[in-house]
């Protein structure tokens, strides 16, 4: 199963098991990870989860999202793909074959 390892100032902060179909990211507290930084936007980015697939989608961020340093508007995460939100650095790990 799928899991995000999240980071700040290369601290890990949390680890989080993908077990929903969807995730909400930004640093409003009704989000589903919230990621306090005046740097990540209230509504940052979507996170759905289609099968064995995880895609990650900017909702017209202030500071965008970027994956493996570049920046995306929608991107289908990979085993160890690095994402940057804001200050926080979000790592994919996917264990199943895809």
């Amino acid at each position: 199963m799928a899991q995000l390892i999240i980071s700040l100032n290369k601290q890990i902060i949390k680890k989080l098991t993908l077990s929903e179909a969807s995730y909400l990211i930004g640093r409003s507290n009704h989000c589903d990870i919230v990621l306090n930084e005046r740097t990540v936007s209230a509504e940052h980015a979507h996170l759905v989860s289609v099968g064995d697939e995880c895609f990650l989608e900017d909702l017209h961020s202030t500071n965008g999202v970027y994956v493996n340093h570049i920046a995306r508007q929608k991107h289908l995460l990979v085993d160890k793909d690095s994402v940057r939100i804001g200050k926080y650095e979000l790592l994919f790990q996917n264990s199943s074959p895809q």
